[in-house]
Parts: structure tokens; sequence; C-alpha cells
């Protein structure tokens, strides 16, 4: 055996080389108040940042939609150890309040960690210490894109849009479709809040605030490419614990088929009060609007996303081209406005003023006079079933002069002529012998002078119309017009076939035009002290310059003919409102109401807790009936 020498050890043993122990780059993410503190590196090469939570916060509102931020929310939870995300269920619709719960400052310390941690152990995994300053300026706090991408492993497109999401089923309890009409309130507000919930939504529970969802259906054009009003508009709210629905008929993408305007993709938004410009006039009303809405790109079939800056807003879509012509028609006549942008929040008196448009626009779209074109504007109507106006009887020596007058106290509201009641009878009923005879007979049973109908059957119609001009007859007439009529473009001496229609009326149809008649003027006496108090606090606002708030209350009492336009509705399977009325061309991405009255209550309805709940932002969720398992057209 031979004899180990020192070289052959040295050549077995000393060539053994041993691990190196690398020390873990050190760095570190802190949180104290609104400081997010960041630090790496160690001894003389320590370095560190500060990020302001409100910084990384405010970068997600800026660059996310509602259901974007909500479904970031939960991939950054379930990516970051120490951030545990549950959506928020005590909302108030107050920015400064609802912005640190949907956004809470664990999540902001939980995008500057990740950001950090992608930095050190991914992209500069290789030499970190020596790319101490690249690393700073990529955590800058700013979710972009390739935090989506690298970080979420998702998309920005995909976090941002809901047009794929088919959810059914939200926390485990899956729901169903409901009939839009015959479903409950509760059965209805439980279905939209489980649906929004399952697309990211966000739902407000407390008394008062008003939850907004669309159910938008296939898109329906006529040949000129605009599309029909055939979606569904519906607040949800809850008062006193009660739950509440109020639903409206809308189109949600009024965009045409050649995609020249991107349409408004499924997704939940905000919106604030604001303001509408109609393109083709100077006609500005109140209405919402957002200032972070996302749509496909104009032009194009793919869903690239792109922030529409104009926001979008909801207002109103006149029917049978009927023109607003109560709302005042200069850019700076519309007093809520005078010096604002049109997506700004309303506050103070601001606000008050904004409501106070509100109020007193609902009010009187439920008082137009029922006739087109209107020569009676809706306040003038409204005043009028106030009024205990009086009908004087026949007036003058000649039948040239001979008058009935109506009058408000010692005020003549009108005059009719006897002359020119003469005139229309013998046109009218030159060929009319039957309904001739009618107005004749109701004169004789006013009279009750024990006439008979078949006394007339003999009687030529030249005989007829020599009776029928009389002047007990005019006035019997006249009479007639008058009862329960306060619109008194109606009571002109000429009985044309209202007149008659009101001598056809059966015993209960007398009834019910009484009841109706009586229930308007209660109404009245109510809706007319509103409106005086709303013009009392117009007065009285600090905002408004004094021609400004004397023009208004001049225009609306004077000429706000046609606020009570609106459509009629047929309804579908699954019990939603449509319209046959095409969207103008021009509501590009806008949210439309058809008709004055009805975008009016619904401006009414959505505001009328604010002064109880403060409510600055409404959330609003658009969703396709095909994702709910459905075909509405």
């Amino acid at each position: 055996m031979g004899r180990a020498t020192f070289d052959n050890f040295q050549d077995k043993f000393l060539t053994i080389e041993f691990p190196t122990v690398v020390e873990p780059f050190p760095w570190d993410v802190t949180r104290e108040g609104e400081d997010i503190t960041f630090t790496l590196g160690a001894g003389e090469d320590e370095k560190s940042e500060v990020h302001k939570t409100t910084d990384v916060r405010k970068f997600l509102f800026e660059n996310f939609n509602w259901n974007g931020i909500v479904h970031f929310m939960h991939l950054l939870s379930d990516k970051n150890d120490n951030f545990t995300y549950t959506r928020p269920t005590d909302l108030k619709g107050i920015p400064a309040d609802d912005d640190i719960l949907i956004i809470p400052d664990e999540a902001t310390e939980a995008i500057i960690y990740e950001q950090a941690k992608y930095a050190i152990e991914t992209t500069y995994a290789d030499a970190p210490a020596d790319n101490i300053d690249n690393i700073l300026n990529d955590v800058d706090g700013k979710a972009k894109t390739d935090f989506s991408s690298d970080i979420l492993e998702t998309t920005y497109e995909d976090l941002l849009k809901e047009e794929d999401n088919t959810a059914m089923e939200y926390d485990g309890q899956s729901f169903a479709m409901v009939n839009l009409q015959t479903a409950s309130e509760t059965e209805l507000y439980d279905f939209l809040k489980n649906v929004m919930l399952a697309r990211n939504g966000l739902w407000l529970e407390e008394d008062g605030l008003m939850n907004l969802v669309s159910i938008r259906r296939e898109m329906v054009t006529s040949t000129t490419e605009d599309v029909g009003f055939n979606d569904s508009m519906i607040l949800a709210w809850k008062d006193g614990g009660v739950k509440k629905i109020k639903q409206y008929i809308a189109t949600t993408e009024p965009w045409k088929i050649n995609k020249k305007n991107g349409k408004m993709l499924p997704q939940t938004t905000n919106m604030f009060l604001g303001l509408h410009k109609f393109v083709s006039s100077k006609v500005i009303i109140p209405a919402f609007r957002s200032k972070n809405v996302y749509r496909k790109k104009p032009q194009s079939d793919d869903n690239k996303l792109e922030s529409n800056d104009k926001g979008l807003d909801i207002h109103f879509k006149l029917i049978s081209n009927r023109k607003p012509v109560g709302i005042p028609t200069a850019v700076d006549s519309y007093g809520v406005a005078y010096n604002r942008n049109n997506v700004d929040t309303y506050y103070g008196d601001d606000r008050e003023a904004y409501l106070t448009v509100v109020k007193i626009y609902k009010i009187l779209s439920d008082w137009g006079a029922g006739n087109t074109p209107k020569s009676i504007s809706c306040y003038k109507n409204l005043e009028n079933y106030t009024k205990d106006f009086t009908l004087s009887g026949v007036l003058g020596s000649t039948d040239t002069d001979k008058k009935i007058q109506i009058k408000d106290g010692e005020n003549v509201e009108k005059n009719i002529k006897l002359s020119s009641y003469q005139a229309y009878v013998g046109a009218k009923y030159a060929s009319n012998k039957n309904d001739a005879v009618k107005l004749l007979m109701y004169h004789h049973e006013q009279s009750n002078d024990g006439t008979l109908e078949s006394s007339y059957d003999d009687t030529a119609i030249a005989d007829v119309l020599k009776e029928l001009k009389k002047e007990e007859v005019f006035e019997s007439i006249v009479k007639l017009q008058f009862h329960e009529e306060k619109n008194f473009d109606n009571v002109d001496g000429q009985p044309g076939g209202g007149t008659i229609t009101k001598l056809n009326r059966t015993t209960v149809q007398k009834t019910n035009d009484t009841n109706t008649y009586n229930e308007k003027v209660n109404k009245a006496t109510t809706d007319l002290n509103e409106i005086t108090n709303a013009f009392a606090v117009w007065d009285t606002n600090t905002v408004l310059p004094e021609d400004l708030k004397n023009r208004f209350q001049n225009t609306v009492k004077m000429v706000a003919n046609d606020l009570d336009s609106k459509a009629v509705t047929t309804i579908d399977n699954f019990g939603g409102k449509e319209i046959d009325d095409n969207v103008s061309g021009w509501s590009t991405g806008c949210q439309v109401i058809p008709g004055v009255q009805e975008f009016f209550h619904f401006m009414y309805d959505i505001t009328k807790y604010i002064d109880s709940t403060n409510q600055e932002r409404w959330y609003y969720t658009i969703i396709e009936s095909s994702s709910l398992g459905i075909t509405l057209n």
C-alpha cells in the first residue's frame, strides 16, 4: 500500500468549494398616518422615499372606474398577505368619506409594497444593490398598466370593463332575472343589488341614499341609424328600512351604427350634479355628469378603452320636436352655473339653487295644459287651478258687441263674443243636425223647460241653427265649456268635438272627471305653495345675481309651456318599457330619458333626500341584459 503524501491530500481534499452565504437585500415598507416610507439598502447605501396615501389613492380615482377599482382591490388582496379587502357596506355617497372606505390606507401601502417587491425580486433581482435609484424610481405608487399585468396578472382593460361578466351569483348566493313589472320592490331591489355587486359595483345601504342601475337591452335602431329608447334606468333606495324602486325608460347607448361615437361599456361609474348643454342650441339644464367613464374607441370594434374627458351625462330628449321654451336659452342665463364648468359638483348655496331649479321644473312638468301648440304656460295653468274664476252673464246691447267674460275678481281673464259663436256654429253644424240638436237639448235640460228631443225630428237644419245661435243658448254652451275647466283655451264659445265629447259622457265618466278635477284643485294648492317657497329660496340665494333671479322667475312663469312633453310607452316581455322614438345623433355617449316631465321627475326623485343625507356622489352601474342570460329587445 502506498503512503499518502501531502500533495495527494491537497489534491483530494483542499479543492472542495463551500457555498457562499448571500445576505438578503434589505428593504422595508412602513406606514404612519398618510406617510408610506419605502426604505432599501444598508449602511451608507441606505435610501428611503416617502409616498402619500392620498397620492396613491388619487391615481386610482383618476385612472379607473369604480368596478375597476373594486376588482383591483380584490386582486391586490389576493396578492398581498398583509391586506385583506372587504367591499364597504357603509358608503354614504360623500367623496371624502367613501374614498377611504373604498381604497383604505392599507391598500395604498400594499401597492407600494408590491411595487417594491417586484422591482427588487424580479426586475433587478440580479443586482438590487446596484440599482437602488432605479428601484426608487419604479416604486412611485402609480398603479399603471404594468402593475395590472406584472403584479395582478390581468390587463388594465379587463379591470375596467364588465362586458364579459355573466355572473349570476354573489357571496355564494345565486340569483335570477326578475320581471321588471311584476316583481315586488323588495325582489327587484335585492336583484339589482346582487347583480351589481357580482359585477364589482358599489351599493349604498343607508336610508335615503340613492343607487342608480340601468339594464341595457339589445340595440334597436331605425333607418336613420339612431338608437331607440328601450333600456331601463332604475333608482333603488331605502325609506325607513323599506326597500323602494322607481323605474324610468331611457337609452344607455346612443351611439350610431357606424360607431362614430364610442359606446359606453358595462361598468360602474360616478355621477355628480352637473349641467347639460344641448349642442343644437344654447339651452342648459340640470343633469347628471361623470368625470371618469370608459367606452369603446370611436370607429372601432375592439375593446380598447379610453377615458371620455367630457364625461357621461343623463339628460332628457324632447318628444315630437317640442322646444323647452320655459328653459332659459342663453349660456349665461342659467343661474346655477353662471360661473361653473359642466362637471363640477354643487355645494352650499350653489347646490341649493340647483336643487331649487329641479324642484320647480318637476312641479311645473305636471301642469302642462294638454294642448299643442300651447298658449298657456305650465305655471299659469297651475295658478289657474288655485283661483275661483267667475263667468259673467251676457254683456252688451247688440249681437256685435255682446260677450261673456271670464273674471278673476275684478280682472277680466277672457272675452267670449256672441258673434264669434254664431259664426262658428253656423259653419260647423250646417250639415250635422244630430250634434246641433245635442247642443240645443243641453240648453233645454239646463233651463228645465220640458222640451223633448223628438220635437226636432221634422225641424229643418236652418231652423235648428237659427235657434242654436240664440243668446241664451250661447250662454248655456259657454257655461258647459267653463264647468270644471281651468285652461281657458278650451272655453272659447266654439263648441267643437271636445264639447260634444263632454256632452256624451256617461254618469260614471262624469263622476270620474269630477273626482279628477277636485284632486287637481287640491294638488294645485300644495304645488303652488311649494313653487312660491322655492322662488323665495331662489330670491335669497347668495350666489346668484339679482337680474338672473328675476329673469329666471319671469321666464318660468310666462313661457314654460312644454315641460310636460312625454311619449307613449309599450311593455316588453320582461316588464321593461320602451317607446318608438329615436335619440338625436348629437347625443354622443349620453344616457337619455325621453320627455321633459319624466326627466325632471327622475332628477327630483334621485335628489329628494339630499338635505338629510348630504349625498354628493351617486354610483351608476350599467348592466347589459345579455349578461343576465336573457335577451331583451
